[in-house]
């Protein structure tokens, strides 16, 4: 199966989730794509990891772990092209620094913050050392 993501990236980046605020970050990934993940918060947050499946609506996504954690790590493969990631939520009445890695054959990322529109972030490639 030839994918366009000819090879592994690797992403790391941090996020601030101020106070009674949720953010999502989703990778897009072909199907049968696997990212191996871990994300670490400073306080816990409540946490939804879905998808949204490529030419459906946003009411097709399919929920795979929900819970609340400060932490959570782990591999997944895509069952399905789309956008597949997390949405979090900070309950607190403290800013919440989260920091996500992940490895996997994506390049690109969607990012929603409220009230904002949604970006989509280029994920570069990492030369072989």
């Amino acid at each position: 199966v030839h994918s366009r993501y000819e090879n592994y990236r690797v992403d790391t980046r941090a996020f601030t989730i101020p106070p009674r605020t949720g953010m999502e970050f989703k990778y897009e990934l072909n199907q049968g794509a696997t990212i191996l993940y871990a994300w670490k918060a400073t306080a816990f947050v409540d946490f939804d990891f879905h998808t949204e499946p490529e030419g459906k609506p946003r009411e097709a996504s399919d929920s795979f772990e929900k819970g609340t954690a400060a932490q959570k790590r782990g591999a997944y493969t895509a069952p399905y092209g789309g956008i597949h990631g997390w949405y979090w939520e900070n309950k607190s009445d403290r800013d919440v620094i989260l920091t996500l890695t992940s490895a996997g054959f994506y390049d690109e990322a969607r990012l929603f913050l409220p009230r904002t529109p949604m970006q989509v972030i280029e994920i570069p490639e990492r030369p072989l050392p």
